[in-house]
């Protein structure tokens, strides 16, 4: 059995013609069957050149007409427009229109003001429903396609809350290419979805959002053992260039282990370098995005792809002032939930009977997995007790061994695995992400339940010592409904204490490879030839204190010195010993001939403060004062010798 389909104009005659001939037949054969598709004016364009093109058809003027199997879907057979209808109604059941011109008119006129009246009463109907806006980015992404049936079934964010869906993907150049995500999502037919949508503006999303989910994953791209190798060949030849032979006592084993760890340690941090960087970009890019579109200020953000998350949303702060710090969050539940699975997994308990594990620093860098306040329940223990009893899991877990070593080494490779490139596969820790995710959005929408602790990455205010304005994992609980708050009452060790600190340091080391404090102005350079060692000159001590310099010195006698010196091949004074030079000094340094007493007598000048040179000035002048009074005495006393023996021979 087959049905006719009529889609036309709600304004255009020759639509109300064929409609009330197709009418007609469908109330007099049984067997006719019959669907009709009414666009307005305005929307009549772009729909028929969707449908044609569609369906491979050439035809976009109304009415279009063509017909299909019933329930059996595929594009259709065209018959055409309202003339080829009208012959097609003659030839299969010998009916005809008698309509004139001005009864088509005044029927289409009536259809154009009936279909207006049924879109404003539609609309009326939609403006009652206010649904939650959300936005989600990288919507391509494996996260994000096993996140969306959890938001869809109202357990997120309320069996009574109405939502509407906007996917966005920076990787997707065409929004086109997310509509079979969007026919997929509307498939699943859950009653409380309203919309959903794809788009290529951001902006224009980001003005309507009520909460925006980041699911970028920036994936650290591992150093390649060629790269690594290539390095360490590259630093071996430059040490080699640089030390002729290795130190006594050092192998050559030593130095070419030395060589690589250093090569690869160069490798690894480029490699994260760059990994920040790109980072960087995207954060800053929906930053941008969200201060051209004036996003509202209760708009909430989580950033939970597979990436430096905690800090993504440093970055998105510091370029999105007009967000509030306390509604924008970074995911960090992922790696509590795998170290609570280790932890089930020896414990041969579920994931879910460990409680209140708390994950402080950076998923994405240095951490610290604290199980000083958690707890298991269902332990099939020597003690057991109803199903509100649990146990310290560190009273619990025997094996210290393994939590000492086993247990660290599992968690950085679950860390490996949510952050390099590649990981297990391109759906690599999808589905735990977008549980993870799901998770966190209905704590912090719906409020969380009792005193359950969670780790959530949150601009610090100063909470255990971590400095305030960096993004840093800390336990939080869910309460009131729609807000978080930071459990202040851990009891740390001072060991944790000291390690809180590091994890702090380190997550700023990363914040500053990507963006370095400005540096402090280059200082002037100090000219010797503009030095004035003449007048009343004052020289500037350390200390602040101005002594004014001593008589002024004839430069005619500071030439003489400076070219004496250059004839010595002795190094020429500085401007600082200039300042210190007098008269007598000069003098006393021109009539030195020793080289090696004037090479000494020059260093002391360079070292000496300008008081030292002045009594060293004062007392080599008494000395030689003295020694000049101490030869006219004994000038005299031969002389008396000499008269007194004249007068003797006389």
């Amino acid at each position: 059995m087959a049905k006719i389909v009529i889609a036309g104009s709600a304004d255009c005659p020759y639509f109300a013609k064929v409609e009330l001939l197709a009418d007609n037949l469908a109330k007099n054969l049984p067997s006719f069957k019959l669907h009709k598709i009414v666009r307005t004016a305005n929307d009549w364009p772009d729909w028929s050149r969707h449908c044609c093109r569609e369906r491979g058809w050439r035809h976009q003027r109304s009415p279009i007409i063509w017909r299909e199997l019933v329930n059996q879907g595929g594009k259709g057979v065209l018959i055409g427009g309202a003339n080829e209808f009208q012959e097609f109604a003659k030839a299969y059941y010998d009916a005809e229109s008698s309509m004139l011109s001005p009864e088509m008119l005044a029927v289409a006129k009536d259809n154009s003001r009936y279909k207006s009246e049924l879109d404003a009463e539609e609309a009326h109907l939609r403006s009652l429903s206010k649904p939650l806006q959300v936005l989600v980015t990288a919507s391509a992404s494996p996260t994000a396609y096993q996140l969306l049936p959890l938001l869809m079934d109202g357990s997120v964010f309320g069996r009574s809350t109405e939502l509407a869906f906007t996917l966005f993907d920076c990787d997707v150049a065409d929004a086109e290419e997310l509509e079979g995500l969007v026919m997929e999502a509307f498939d699943l037919a859950h009653p409380l979805v309203r919309s959903i949508r794809a788009t290529a503006n951001f902006q224009e999303a980001a003005a309507a959002a009520d909460i925006l989910l980041l699911l970028d994953d920036v994936l650290l791209k591992p150093p390649s053992p060629q790269e690594s190798a290539t390095d360490g060949e590259e630093d071996k030849k430059a040490a080699m260039a640089t030390e002729a032979s290795p130190a006594e006592g050092d192998s050559p084993t030593k130095l070419d282990k030395s060589d690589a760890d250093a090569a690869a340690s160069a490798a690894e941090l480029a490699a994260r370098v760059d990994w920040l960087s790109a980072a960087a970009a995207v954060y800053r890019r929906y930053a941008d995005w969200l201060n051209a579109a004036e996003c509202s200020r209760r708009l909430k953000v989580l950033l939970a792809g597979r990436g430096p998350v905690n800090f993504g949303a440093r970055v998105l702060l510091d370029a999105c002032p007009r967000l509030p710090a306390r509604n924008v969050a970074a995911a960090g539940r992922l790696l509590e939930r795998q170290a609570k699975g280790a932890l089930a997994g020896h414990m041969k308990v579920l994931p879910s009977s460990v409680v209140d594990l708390i994950v402080w620093g950076d998923p994405a860098g240095e951490n610290l997995v604290d199980l000083s306040r958690a707890r298991v329940h269902y332990y099939d223990g020597s003690i057991t007790g109803p199903d509100s009893y649990n146990q310290p899991v560190l009273d619990t877990v025997w094996d210290k061994k393994w939590l000492n070593q086993e247990f660290p080494k599992t968690m950085r490779q679950r860390q490996d695995n949510n952050l390099l490139l590649g990981g297990t596969g391109p759906r690599s820790a999808a589905l735990s992400t977008a549980q993870a995710t799901a998770d966190t959005v209905r704590n912090w929408w719906l409020g969380g339940s009792g005193n359950e602790i969670c780790s959530l990455g949150v601009v610090s205010e100063g909470w255990y010592g971590i400095p305030p304005g960096r993004v840093f994992s800390f336990p939080v609980r869910f309460q009131p409904k729609g807000a978080w708050s930071v459990v202040e009452d851990v009891d740390l060790s001072e060991e944790s204490v000291q390690r809180l600190a590091q994890l702090a340091e380190a997550a700023q080391r990363d914040y500053l490879l990507v963006f370095p404090p400005p540096k402090p102005p280059t200082p002037e350079p100090v000219v010797e030839e503009s030095v004035d060692i003449g007048g009343d000159l004052e020289i500037a001590l350390d200390d602040g204190q101005k002594v004014p310099s001593q008589t002024p010195v004839d430069m005619a006698s500071v030439e003489q010195l400076r070219d004496r010196l250059q004839s010595l091949s002795l190094p020429a004074l500085s401007a600082e010993a200039l300042l210190k030079l007098t008269p007598d000094l000069v003098e006393q340094l021109l009539r030195l001939e020793d080289v090696e007493q004037l090479r000494a007598r020059l260093q002391r000048l360079e070292e000496a403060p300008l008081t030292t040179v002045a009594e060293e000035v004062g007392d080599a002048q008494a000395a030689d004062d003295a020694e000049a009074e101490a030869e006219e005495e004994n000038n005299d006393e031969v002389n008396e010798e000499e008269e007194a023996g004249e007068e003797g021979d006389d």
